[in-house]
């Protein structure tokens, strides 16, 4: 609604945080000063389902601090916030279902706690060179 603006706008000025660089044109924006925009450009209004990806990856703890302050906001509200991360801590401290996509496969469905665990054992093996482990895990959490 065109009425509800002007609160919009100093809402997004407030959580981006950047001072009188807000009046800028963003071309002259740093990668991390856009970064702190766009979350809350993102949130300016109260959307009925809300599609993050990875955005809470990029900027400071104080720009990430404010951004979850505002996804809980929106939940609050009863509307439905759709993270896409690889970080399970993220998850488990903002979500209350989580769903580990591989190569477009559902592996696994579950509470915010227990899949974020299953995936960061998988990553870690794989990381650690232990592909094979990493293989049986996701075999065991396919069900296979």
């Amino acid at each position: 609604m065109p009425e509800e603006l002007p609160d919009a706008i100093d809402r997004v000025i407030r959580q981006a945080d950047l001072g009188r660089a807000i009046h800028r044109p963003m071309k002259s924006y740093s990668s991390g000063m856009s970064a702190r925009l766009r979350f809350p450009s993102a949130t300016a209004t109260e959307p009925e389902i809300l599609l993050i990806d990875e955005a809470l990856a990029t900027g400071d703890a104080a720009s990430r601090e404010r951004a979850e302050r505002r996804m809980a906001e929106i939940r609050e509200r009863a509307g439905t916030v759709l993270v896409v991360t690889r970080s399970g801590q993220m998850v488990e401290e903002t979500c209350t279902r989580a769903i580990w996509l591989h190569d477009g496969v559902i592996v696994k469905d579950g509470p915010a706690v227990e899949t974020p665990q299953a995936y960061r054992w998988w990553a870690h093996n794989v990381a650690q060179g232990k592909q094979d482990v990493a293989d049986e895990l996701l075999a065991k959490a396919l069900g296979a």
